[in-house]
């Protein structure tokens, strides 16, 4: 049966949080850019410089971020019967849109890569994403669409098992 489009959108919250946390743990160390760029006057003044928004730090902190959400969407979607930790909480799985059968690691890639280019989007990016949910008739957001995939209750049979029927959605 498919996910409610509340189950759906507080699973994709929970996961959000989840990354917010880690990204900011990565970013906490390097600061701002405020005081890198600081630039003397010819007076003998100080002044901060702000035409480069982030310091190298930042920019790695945020590649690195940007990897690890992929990895955290990628992996735990593949390899943890189509739950991440948003989606265990709400009781919820990934599964293919044809069948219903699990979801390969392929799927689970491009899932995460939309995913993770969507909450770099301006942040807006995620918001629309989410959104979606409540547009489509199947609750499917837009990185769902991309692999072809649905979310439905974790209560059903479980498709990752060996031997479990699909069930077509």
């Amino acid at each position: 049966m498919i996910a409610g489009k509340g189950k759906r959108f507080l699973g994709i919250f929970i996961d959000w949080i989840i990354y917010s946390v880690v990204a900011c743990c990565l970013a906490l160390p390097f600061g701002t850019n405020r005081g890198d760029f600081v630039v003397t006057r010819p007076d003998g003044s100080t002044a901060y410089e702000f035409d480069r928004l982030y310091s190298t730090g930042q920019v790695f902190a945020s590649l690195a971020a940007a990897v690890l959400a992929f990895l955290y969407f990628w992996l735990l979607t593949h390899r943890w019967h189509g739950q991440t930790l948003g989606k265990k909480a709400v009781g919820t799985r990934v599964v293919r849109e044809l069948d219903g059968g699990p979801v390969d690691s392929g799927a689970a890639a491009v899932r995460a890569v939309v995913f993770v280019v969507l909450t770099y989007v301006c942040c807006v990016g995620f918001l629309v994403d989410a959104i979606w949910i409540f547009t489509n008739p199947k609750n499917q957001t837009l990185h769902d669409k991309a692999a072809k995939t649905v979310v439905v209750d974790a209560t059903g049979p479980d498709p990752y098992q060996s031997g479990a029927p699909g069930q077509p959605y």
